[in-house]
């Protein structure tokens, strides 16, 4: 029966039993439900056994487990895809990477590929270490840069801040200033996959909180705040008082509250 199996993945607790039969009935689930929320909880357990239950992390059940969420890919449902993309952020393993890598460039659907993008992050590391294929990567995003999507632009952005870390920021920069949305919006969530903040960062992202877009904005706010950049806490608070909404001028006291409470 699928229900206690679901149960067990959904929590995401280490199943017991016969874990072949388990992965079986998982993988018929996430192949065939119509519950959205249910199917990516259950193949981000598939994807992740390596975390939930780390005595199994080298096992051919978590290889066959990582295998059911790249079969998620085959599935002519795009959402279907899109929740199997998402489900492999974080992972490690190698051949992650170059399904995510296929699906950037080829899938039909611009989600898919975005999410895609978004999610390349670890996979990716873990592909180039032990093929060195970096300049595979690096050419399938700056094909993405070219996407006529700007959901396909915005998500290959933070592949590029993955792949070149610190010496991605004057290259953000220019993006952070894009004329859509969607791609400013890109530029400064991928800055959180820069590793080492360089000079000069920190006052263009302050800099970016009068950004035109509400969402653009939450995101400068949000990135101000991992960096515990105190500086910023005069014009968070601005924010708090002279923003369009009372949603984001409480999203804004809440951020400058919180700013105030870190070291």
């Amino acid at each position: 029966m699928i229900t206690p199996v679901f149960k067990a993945a959904a929590a995401q607790e280490p199943i017991s039993g016969a874990p072949k039969a388990n992965l079986d009935a998982m993988k018929r689930f996430v192949l065939s439900t119509r519950d959205a929320r249910s199917r990516f909880r259950c193949a981000r357990y598939l994807a992740n056994v390596q975390t939930v239950a780390p005595e199994a992390a080298t096992s051919e059940y978590a290889r066959a487990a990582n295998r059911i969420v790249l079969t998620m890919f085959q599935s002519p449902n795009p959402q279907v895809r899109t929740d199997a993309a998402n489900a492999l952020w974080g992972t490690r393993y190698p051949q992650n990477g170059g399904a995510l890598l296929w699906h950037a460039l080829h899938d039909r659907s611009p989600t898919v590929a975005a999410a895609s993008f978004r999610n390349l992050v670890w996979p990716m590391r873990a592909d180039i270490v032990v093929s060195h294929g970096r300049a595979a990567y690096a050419a399938a995003i700056t094909q993405g840069l070219k996407s006529k999507n700007d959901g396909v632009v915005g998500a290959a952005l933070s592949a590029y801040a993955a792949l070149y870390q610190s010496t991605a920021d004057a290259f953000l920069r220019r993006y952070a200033l894009d004329k859509r949305d969607v791609v400013r919006l890109g530029a400064i969530d991928a800055y959180d996959l820069i590793g080492q903040i360089r000079a000069g960062m920190v006052p263009f992202i302050e800099s970016r909180l009068s950004d035109s877009s509400p969402v653009v904005r939450k995101s400068v706010m949000l990135q101000l705040f991992r960096w515990g950049d105190h500086h910023a806490m005069a014009e968070i608070e601005r924010l708090s008082k002279t923003a369009p909404t009372a949603k984001e001028r409480s999203l804004a006291r809440e951020y400058a509250d919180a700013l105030k409470k870190q070291p």
